[in-house]
């Protein structure tokens, strides 16, 4: 139970704590600082810095203070969809829905009332919901209606919450209030909350949790499928027992721990209350697709084609060259995507490996490649070979995909050269989007001016204008142009 009286009467502290880290990151902006040594100019904005990333902590804590009694049942029981996904078969949000569990909030009180698998869902549809027609144009074949499974082939949390919303309530015909996502990274750092759990004679801490969600599940219980199932779900029971009887850490621990999940989009919340729907998305909670805001942006997200979990053996390497003409906004890029399969041909049990009676050889990777930008495609080639890309719009982006078979131990190099000209008169704005996959991506950036050179005081990329990163969450570049 969580204390809703103790909870409401953090309200006004946090309220006067905000107003008071804005007063000081005021006071502090209009110092003069022009006489001051160099030594204490730096503890000055040493101390800005460190109020500022202070008061953005405060203000996402004041938000969800705000929110929280109502979310927690204080006027009425609040009924969340926990969708569990599992990034070895790969979905445009991140993993394929699997499992799922029903979380009833009374006033406080937490119930765990049902867990099921995504099979249970599919299979008590009757008629298949309605699905908005640029969400059925764009996934003809995921068979969206009445599959439960393969909801989260849309790359919008908001999306697929209200896509798995009228699905369960269609089978079910209980009414939700809101859809939360958990991956396997998001049930490791639960457990490292609550505690290890044992799961078939085995305990194991949150790694190896997240390893036997990802993988290891497939393997344990190779011939034995009704056994897995059954052990699923009486993980999810055994770690939200020990979550809500466990002696939880201070805050900062909690925060510590869900920061980075949250970050890298492995756990997601949606609420169906329009004034709670804003501010978990102020706060970066609700895995938000990006707004296409006049921005450059790259984004490459994979969908699993072969139904199966061989997504954890999937290499992705992405380099991003951009030449930007500040005088006229227009943009000329190169986009590269190498992917390698590491999986083995054999060895390993059909549901990794496996391609479902496909017509495949074991270890093929089947594979559905998408990205999205702002700019027009002019050219791509798939290993040095001209080919197509299926240009489409979606969320306010333009989409391009191929769909790709690869043997295993195959890489494939797909390079995409793309123009267009965006409004880049102050600055020139990329954003890099994160598929949370099993293994991150490794990202390397370039951006060149034409005529000119990259301001040192960019954000994101070093005086050069290049970049190489491992994308655990989204990464952004800033680059001042005309100075």
């Amino acid at each position: 139970k969580i204390d809703l009286p103790a909870l409401g009467e953090l309200v006004s502290p946090m309220d006067s704590l905000a107003q008071e880290l804005t007063e000081a990151i005021d006071d502090i902006d209009q110092l003069d600082s022009t006489w001051l040594h160099p030594s204490a100019k730096t503890r000055v904005d040493e101390l800005a810095d460190e109020l500022r990333s202070t008061n953005e902590t405060v203000e996402v804590a004041n938000e969800l203070v705000a929110i929280a009694p109502a979310m927690l049942g204080a006027n009425a029981p609040q009924r969340y969809l926990i969708v569990f996904t599992t990034p070895s078969e790969a979905r445009g949000l991140g993993g394929f829905a699997g499992n799922w569990a029903e979380l009833v909030v009374d006033r406080g009180v937490l119930s765990l009332e049902n867990v099921g698998r995504g099979d249970d869902i599919t299979a008590a549809l009757t008629t298949g919901i309605r699905l908005p027609a640029d969400v059925r144009a764009l996934y003809t074949g995921f068979e969206l209606e009445r599959t439960f499974q393969n909801i989260t082939v849309v790359p919008d949390f908001p999306t697929v919450a209200v896509l798995a919303q009228a699905q369960f309530e269609q089978a079910f015909g209980r009414r939700l209030d809101g859809v939360i996502n958990i991956d396997p990274a998001g049930m490791g750092g639960v457990v490292s909350l609550s505690g290890p759990v044992e799961v078939n004679g085995t305990t194991m801490g949150p790694a190896e949790v997240t390893d036997f969600v990802l993988r290891g599940q497939y393997e344990v219980f190779a011939d034995d499928n009704e056994a897995r199932l059954v052990a699923l779900e009486q993980l999810t029971f055994d770690v939200f027992d020990q979550l809500v009887n466990a002696q939880l850490p201070a805050p900062a621990t909690i925060t510590d721990v869900f920061r980075p999940l949250i970050e890298g989009d492995h756990v997601r919340i949606q609420s169906f209350d329009n004034i709670e729907a804003v501010a978990l998305s102020s706060v970066g909670l609700n895995g938000a697709f990006p707004i296409n805001a006049g921005q450059d942006m790259v984004a490459v997200v994979t969908q699993n084609l072969g139904e199966n979990k061989i997504d954890v053996f999937l290499q992705r390497d992405v380099a991003y060259d951009v030449e930007i003409d500040p005088d006229s906004g227009v943009i000329s890029s190169q986009l590269v995507i190498t992917l390698t399969n590491n999986a083995p041909a054999d060895g390993l049990p059909q549901a990794i490996i496996g391609n479902n009676d496909q017509g495949l050889p074991l270890g093929t990777n089947r594979t559905r490649v998408q990205i999205y930008s702002s700019l027009a495609v002019e050219s791509a080639s798939l290993d040095g070979t001209p080919v197509d890309m299926i240009s489409e719009g979606e969320l306010g982006w333009l989409r391009y995909r191929r769909d790709l078979w690869l043997d295993p131990g195959q890489t494939e190099e797909l390079i995409v050269r793309l123009t267009g000209a965006l409004p880049v008169a102050d600055d020139y704005v990329l954003h890099v989007d994160h598929q949370p996959l099993t293994s991150p991506d490794s990202v390397a950036l370039a951006v060149t001016l034409r005529g000119g050179k990259i301001n040192p005081a960019n954000i994101g990329l070093d005086p050069q204008g290049r970049a190489k990163v491992s994308l655990t969450s989204d990464y952004d570049v800033v680059v001042p142009l005309g100075q």
